[in-house]
């Protein structure tokens, strides 16, 4: 359901949509904006409430155990989202915006419930789970930007970008073991996981013709992120919480890139070209208790494309570009999100980039059809894979670099 109501310099509207699945999930929100001869304001909010189910059956060979694990899962979320952008023309030159985006989920919580069935294991021959997590998070993002007019053919602009994504996270875990349909014992754990990411960015870039026909494109760009982690682990006996020094730690990250490209476009009838360079130098340290991860690499990405017009319903184009996929920052954290005693979710702070190779070849047709044929190669590509301890009998999920 939307409604929208549009003025000459104000536009609002407000919406509300429903989808009904295993559980309904609502969002709702509206928009505005307001236009003059030298502003242009927009601002929207939006409401989401969310419960997601997610099952999933799990079988594990260890090398004298089987377990047989039921997972059902429920994700509950309440989000809140601000958007606004503000446009002031300072002169008939120059345009000066403030952006952003905040993010808010007050509510945010797991409830995983697990049943195992083992064979092999002379101590229990069932275990039931019960696992509560909830979270806390909230993710701001601003952008200030300035763009000004050298000429009628030549433009400077100027980006300062600024994230903040902090989070906490309370989760405890029950487990019930048995035998023979008989209780045999139980455990109980809690962990407290806190984190906080800061991202600034600043890049400048000048645009330029060269000619009636081709163009030069020249930037330069820094990246600076800092992430500060820590988490404890209390196992509860006898209802009491005891810390747990070997599962509790801290996790520091510091990633530093230094990024500049230049671009070359030529367009003339019925040819096109494009050449660009970019080189992004990166250094990276991680620090948790006991371990220290540091990468320091420099790589090189070219793009280039030819297109050819061989007559008004037929052109061909050819295309190459060399791009980097960075890991997400939570993969890199190493602390322990527990499904169970038996099954962990763990990050891996050696990842390395993800770098991607894609050429591509196409036609488009009487302008309305497009044939294309692409081959892409990535290197140290990221999986999240299950390894398992045949002498803990752990299940661990983990990001890995896959060659």
């Amino acid at each position: 359901i939307s409604v929208a109501i549009i003025h000459k310099e104000i536009n609002l509207r407000i919406f509300a949509n429903y989808t009904q699945g295993v559980y309904p999930r609502m969002n709702y929100g509206t928009s505005h904006y307001f236009k003059n001869s030298k502003i242009d304001f927009f601002v929207n909010y939006s409401y989401t409430n969310q419960k997601i189910n997610r099952k999933n059956l799990e079988e594990v060979r260890f090398s004298s155990q089987d377990w047989v694990t039921d997972f059902n899962r429920n994700t509950r979320s309440e989000t809140h989202n601000v958007g606004f952008n503000f446009d002031y023309k300072t002169s008939a030159k120059s345009v000066l915006s403030l952006s952003g985006n905040l993010q808010f989920l007050p509510y945010f919580d797991y409830q995983t419930l697990g049943e195992s069935s083992i064979v092999g294991n002379s101590i229990f021959d069932e275990m039931q789970s019960n696992n509560l997590s909830k979270d806390d998070k909230s993710n701001i993002g601003l952008d200030l930007d300035y763009k000004y007019h050298l000429s009628d053919n030549s433009s400077l602009s100027i980006n300062g970008h600024y994230t903040n994504y902090d989070y906490s996270r309370n989760q405890t875990v029950f487990n019930s073991y048995f035998l023979n349909n008989s209780f045999n014992e139980t455990t109980a754990f809690k962990t407290l996981a806190d984190q906080d990411t800061d991202i600034f960015t600043s890049k400048i870039d000048f645009n330029s013709a060269l000619g009636a026909h081709s163009e030069f494109e020249l930037g330069a760009k820094l990246s600076l992120v800092n992430t500060n982690s820590g988490i404890n682990h209390y196992d509860i006996i006898s209802g009491l919480e005891v810390l747990n020094t070997q599962n509790t730690n801290v996790f520091d990250y510091e990633e530093q890139v230094y990024a500049g490209y230049l671009n070359y476009n030529y367009s003339k009838e019925k040819v096109s070209l494009t050449f660009g360079l970019r080189a992004e130098q990166t250094n990276i340290e991680g620090l948790s208790v006991n371990e220290i991860n540091t990468q320091d690499y420099l790589k090189w990405f070219p793009n280039a494309s030819f297109n050819y017009d061989v007559s008004d319903n037929f052109s061909a184009y050819v295309n190459y570009k060399k791009s980097i996929q960075r890991p997400n920052y939570s993969n890199l954290n190493p602390f322990i999100f527990y499904l169970n005693d038996n099954n962990i979710v763990t990050g891996n702070p050696d990842l390395k980039p993800v770098i991607i190779d894609h050429y591509l070849v196409g036609t488009t047709l009487f302008e309305k059809f497009t044939i294309e044929a692409y081959y892409k190669t990535y290197s140290d590509n990221i999986f999240e894979l299950p390894i398992q301890d045949n002498n803990t009998n752990i299940i661990s999920y983990t990001p890995l670099n896959i060659k």
